[in-house]
C-alpha cells in the first residue's frame, strides 16, 4: 500500500509526477504484479521485498520480516527480492 497516496495502483507507481519510486523507499509487498512492473516493463525502484506468505498471520508476517531486515537490510537496496518456504532470494 502506498502510504501517501492511501493506495497501490500502476497509475500510482508509474505516473511520472508519482512521488514512487523517488524517494528512497523499499516495497514490502505481496503483490506479485510488481515482478512484472519491475522485469516486463522496466519500472525503476529501490528495492522490492516480495512475501509469498499468503496463509500467514500477521505475526508472523512481522517476524519474518525483520528477520530479513536484521540478516539482510543492506543487500536489499535495490535488489528484487522474494521470501518464500523459508528461503530469501534476493536477484543481483
Amino acid at each position: 500500500m502506498c502510504f501517501r497516496c492511501a493506495a497501490l495502483t500502476p497509475t500510482c507507481l508509474t505516473t511520472p509526477s508519482s512521488h514512487w519510486p523517488t524517494e528512497d523507499r523499499l516495497v514490502i509487498t505481496m503483490d506479485k504484479d510488481f515482478g512484472e512492473w519491475v522485469f516486463l516493463a522496466g519500472l525503476p525502484h529501490r528495492g522490492v521485498l516480495l512475501l509469498r506468505l499468503e496463509d500467514a498471520d500477521a505475526a508472523t508476517k512481522t517476524t519474518v520480516v525483520a528477520a530479513i531486515f536484521r540478516g539482510h537490510a543492506a543487500e536489499l537496496a535495490g535488489r528484487f527480492s522474494v521470501y518464500q518456504r523459508g528461503r530469501l532470494r534476493i536477484r543481483r
